[in-house]
């Protein structure tokens, strides 16, 4: 089975929390979360379930690895981001 990391999320800073949503792997298969690009420090609490929380968001997008190895039938990844918006960014001006 492939890898499907979800959908992208977009959330408001400050994000305490953001629950994940890549496929089950069909056992024996294993799937694993992994950062890909990231700001600040982001945590995966449990990188082997497909619903883990991730806490510890900085303003700005973050890249999460849904990887599913099928050993010698192979590996596949899917990217999910994480987009946390700055809610004192300026507003467009009102004319």
């Amino acid at each position: 089975e492939n890898a499907n990391a979800g959908e992208d999320q977009e959330l408001c800073s400050p994000v305490s929390i953001a629950i994940m949503n890549g496929n089950n792997a069909i056992q024996p298969a294993i799937g694993t979360w992994s950062l890909g690009s990231h700001p600040g420090n982001p945590e995966i609490v449990e990188p082997n379930n497909p619903l883990t929380a991730v806490n510890n968001f900085a303003i700005g997008i973050t890249e999460l690895i849904w990887t599913i190895d099928n050993g010698p039938c192979g590996t596949t990844t899917d990217t999910v981001r994480v987009v946390v918006y700055d809610p004192l960014s300026p507003s467009a001006a009102v004319d």
